[in-house]
């Protein structure tokens, strides 16, 4: 709430967090939050950020917070960003009218990262 163009989806009340991006590329400020050491998990459909919060989080909120108040930013100022990492690929897989293609093709995307000799 503290970040503007950010909103939460769902309950605020569950564990389970998700948020999206209005007016800003969503993908891309996942991209800057991995740039900075988070893990990120995207959705669909509203193209939106999901994270799992127990208490054991309680100690990096604040900085999870701040990254993502800088990732913001850094994506708004940038628009660009959304044209490299990983956000075209998921902003593409969004928007494809053929679900079990996109099935597929996120499949073997994960295949290829889990393949042996991947770092």
């Amino acid at each position: 709430a503290q970040i503007p163009g950010l909103a939460l989806l769902g309950q605020s009340h569950s564990t389970i967090v998700s948020y999206e991006a209005k007016g800003t590329n969503v993908y891309a400020i996942a991209d800057r939050m991995e740039t900075r050491g988070w893990t990120m998990d995207r959705q669909h459909k509203p193209a939106s950020i999901h994270l799992t919060v127990t208490a054991n989080h309680g100690k990096v909120v604040d900085q999870y917070l701040a990254d993502l108040r800088v990732s913001t930013e850094e994506v708004r100022s940038n628009p660009a960003l959304a044209k490299s990492g990983s956000a075209p690929m998921y902003g593409m897989a969004a928007k494809m009218p053929i679900r079990g293609f996109v099935k597929a093709q996120v499949r073997k995307v994960f295949a290829e990262m889990y393949s042996k000799g991947q770092p």
